[in-house]
């Protein structure tokens, strides 16, 4: 019976084991050049609510807006005025007398 051999398995590698291996130079693709989009995309600007806009004309209306005239406005004002703080509008909170709790608001700067 005839038999079939693959080969040497242990015969010598072809490569020089005793030098480091030499490797070919590597190709740089500069990555491709995009202009920068200088306008804000719609859904990255802040959202101003209904109710926001409402508080927005009463401090635009007034030159300090009470706690009290805000809640009636608007039960949640700490957040409305924090939506138009995020837009850019400066508003300025003044403590008059922290035993009564009396406070006002003023729009000092718009965006």
């Amino acid at each position: 019976m005839k038999q079939h051999t693959i080969g040497n398995l242990f015969s010598e590698p072809t490569v020089d084991m005793t030098q480091p291996p030499t490797l070919a130079p590597r190709r740089h693709t500069p990555a491709p050049t995009i202009a920068p989009n200088r306008s804000v995309p719609e859904a990255a600007k802040p959202r101003i609510t209904r109710q926001a806009r409402e508080v927005l004309r009463l401090l635009e209306s007034h030159e300090r807006v009470s706690v009290q005239e805000l809640a009636a406005l608007a039960k949640q004002y700490n957040a409305r005025i924090k939506e138009l703080r995020d837009a850019g509008y400066v508003i300025t909170n003044i403590h008059q007398n922290k035993a009564t709790g009396e406070s006002w608001y003023e729009l000092r700067s718009r965006p």
